[in-house]
């Protein structure tokens, strides 16, 4: 950490003032320090000088002064005043080559650890889809920044759980077995009217056709049904083609002429189908769930209904048309809410307050959710609904993020989970890799919207984020090879004093930053900001590589050195792509690599 230690530096020099009576102050406080976005304001500046003109009456700029007069740390190699009253601070070129180089070297894949999170449990909840088909490149949007957010706090000491919600209970799990149950029938030669909310596309006929899926129908009795009901199925069907047919499981019944099981044998077959495919293309996309919870446990244990209840007992439910309610505007909510319908069936706000009941009662400090910004809504009533059991809302954190708009050609590219044109997450991998659908859906803040356009991100040049970044890791790779090859008296020990370019210092300044970045994009749950310094990082080595010969025959001491800050990029490069965007730091990319170095 850079900041902690110049913040000390400035503290100290500011008591040392008070201590000397060039300045009356009663407490001390805690500078802030910032890195300016002129260079030529210094690598770090305070405007501490200016907060304390009121309490001390006296002028910034004198504040300033007596300050800057008595720092005195070895990373800072010179401090200045500025009006009004900033102090611009630079730090030491022997102190970023020696300290930076040494600590990179030294300390190699855990370079840019920190504790700020030591002692604290965090369970980040992310993906959370529907068991009814297959991932889309949403739902990768949501996998991408919920990955990246428990590896960011995971690397500062964070103790993580990622945990994936199954909702695999209510109206659209009834849809999805209605629907495979259709397509089985059809497969039996049976044409009937399609429900407007059914689930459509090949992946659910697809489903339907398996040999497995047929075979377990058949023994559930599906003939039988086909044979005594299928025609009246067929009329009972007729109005649902221009509305969406109710999950009420009456209504169900009636359908089917009593043939529930039927359905639910359906409906278990497609969902153990669809979460095994989304547990499988999360596993290949790098996820790593510690908890798979399905939504059914809590309705088989009643949970939901008795979140309800306690609702109740606190006062916060009522009656109306046949219906239960929670007050929810107490809480800020726009409107109640329905926790139970007119047929008896519970909300999903009802479950959903009874999974972060059962979450909270598992002991963490912080819970994230990654949600769709659709999901806006939710927030209030389940934070309202949290207060009004006695739990503490603050620890719940929503991340919110936008859609995500996919290009080819220039062209988008549409995509629709009920028509079955949609672009899965599986087929965005088969495309472009693993890597560039990670890195691309990332490169943004969540609540702003990602254009992935899928020519870019397969193409191998500059322009390309990704492999602009991953570039410069191979290229430091390509070098380190070349010189134990060509030049192995350039691998030995080196002598850093030697390193006095510009662009030295640039890069060396650069990696200093890494431990501040890292701490910044955990608290503010924002990957993208790790995405934007690997950028800039990449930027300044290629500005290195094209400024310095790094491997020069005629002088191998200063090789040495260049060779070593190189390696120090590298390790700052790793760890970033690999740890914490979560994707690989190839060692060879053959197309770009260059013959010298």
């Amino acid at each position: 950490m850079i900041r902690d230690p110049l913040a000390a530096a400035v503290k100290a020099a500011l008591a040392q003032a008070v201590a000397d009576g060039a300045i009356t102050l009663a407490e001390i406080p805690d500078p802030q320090i910032d890195a300016p976005r002129n260079p030529e304001h210094g690598d770090f500046a305070t405007n501490v000088a200016m907060t304390l003109a009121k309490p001390t009456r006296m002028a910034p700029l004198a504040i300033a002064e007596a300050i800057v007069a008595r720092i005195n740390h070895p990373m800072i190699g010179s401090a200045e005043v500025a009006k009004p009253g900033f102090i611009n601070l630079r730090l030491s070129l022997d102190w970023l080559r020696q300290t930076v180089i040494g600590e990179t070297h030294a300390q190699g894949p855990e370079y840019g650890k920190g504790a700020t999170g030591a002692g604290t449990k965090v369970m980040v909840e992310y993906v959370s889809a529907n068991p009814t088909g297959n991932l889309h490149i949403g739902h990768g949007r949501n996998a991408a920044l919920g990955s990246a957010i428990a590896n960011l706090l995971r690397y500062t000491g964070h103790t993580v759980s990622e945990e994936f919600y199954i909702n695999d209970f209510g109206n659209q799990l009834t849809m999805l077995g209605v629907s495979i149950l259709l397509r089985a029938l059809e497969q039996q030669g049976l044409k009937v009217p399609f429900p407007k909310n059914g689930y459509g596309g090949d992946f659910i006929k697809d489903a339907a056709a398996d040999p497995d899926t047929l075979a377990a129908l058949k023994v559930a009795g599906m003939l039988d049904f086909l044979t005594a009901h299928g025609a009246s199925l067929a009329e009972r069907l007729t109005p649902y083609l221009e509305t969406d047919l109710p999950g009420d499981p009456k209504l169900i019944d009636a359908l089917f002429s009593g043939a529930t099981d039927l359905v639910n044998v359906a409906t278990d077959l497609g969902r153990a189908a669809f979460l095994a495919q989304q547990q499988a293309v999360l596993t290949r996309f790098g996820c790593r769930f510690e908890t798979w919870f399905s939504e059914r446990t809590l309705h088989a244990a009643d949970k939901v209904l008795g979140a309800i209840d306690m609702l109740d007992k606190a006062g916060f439910v009522f009656d109306l048309d046949g219906a239960k309610w929670f007050k929810s505007t107490e809480f800020g909510d726009d409107k109640d809410r329905v926790l139970i319908r007119k047929d008896g069936r519970p909300t999903y706000i009802a479950g959903d307050i009874a999974y972060h009941l059962d979450k909270y009662g598992r002991d963490f400090d912080t819970y994230i959710n990654v949600w769709g910004a659709d999901h806006h809504g939710d927030i209030a009533r389940l934070k309202g609904a949290l207060q009004a059991l006695g739990r503490d809302p603050a620890k719940l954190e929503v991340i919110l993020y936008q859609m995500v708009n996919l290009y080819r050609g220039g062209v988008p590219v549409r995509m629709s989970k009920r028509t079955g044109e949609m672009v899965t997450l599986d087929e965005l991998i088969d495309e472009v890799g693993i890597d560039a659908s990670r890195y691309f859906l990332v490169l943004r803040a969540a609540d702003s919207p990602v254009d992935f356009d899928i020519d870019l991100a397969k193409k191998e040049a500059s322009d390309n984020p990704v492999f602009y970044v991953q570039y410069a890791h191979a290229r430091i790779c390509s070098i380190e090879r070349m010189a134990e090859s060509q030049m192995p008296a350039a691998t030995g020990p080196a002598d850093l004093s030697l390193l006095e370019d510009e662009s030295e210092r640039a890069l060396l300044l650069r990696i200093a930053r890494f431990s501040d970045e890292v701490a910044e994009a955990a608290q503010y749950r924002a990957p993208y900001k790790m995405v934007q310094y690997a950028d800039s990082l990449a930027t300044d080595f290629h500005s290195f590589y094209t400024r310095c010969r790094v491997l020069d025959p005629a002088n191998p001491a200063l090789s040495q050195a260049r060779l070593t800050l190189a390696g120090s990029v590298r390790i700052v490069l790793h760890n970033l792509l690999t740890q914490l965007v979560g994707v690989s730091a190839p060692v060879l990319m053959e197309k770009r690599e260059e013959a010298t170095a």
